[in-house]
């Protein structure tokens, strides 16, 4: 059986094991993740790097409470290369692979929903 793109033991954790609780987070989860990070793309292309650092470090949480393999240390990436406020081909790199992972996950996260 391949391996989960992502957990629930932290938000069981944090939820007490409330299932109703639980089944929440996850649809905001599938709602919200997609929904920044094509906010934090069209910072990036407008060049509002503050925006871009902003919004990562403020989603950074949130992958981290699904423990979203791989997804800390790229947001904490995007947050330092948009603090020298100049395009860099490395975040839109990164937002890429966040929006393929984040597409993974919320695929996964709904089929195990079913």
């Amino acid at each position: 059986m391949p391996e989960k793109l992502y957990s629930l033991d932290l938000v069981k954790k944090l939820a007490h094991n409330n299932k109703e609780v639980v089944h929440k987070l996850i649809n905001v989860f599938m709602e919200q993740a997609p929904a920044s990070l094509r906010d934090i793309k069209s910072a990036y292309y407008s060049k509002d790097y503050a925006a871009v650092s902003t919004l990562a470090h403020k989603i950074k949480p949130t992958y981290g409470y699904f423990s979203v393999h791989g997804t800390e240390k790229d947001l904490e990436l995007i947050e330092m290369l948009s603090a020298i406020e100049s395009p860099s081909p490395e975040i839109e790199e990164i937002i890429i692979k966040l929006e393929q992972a984040t597409r993974m996950v919320v695929a996964e996260m709904k089929a195990d929903l079913n």
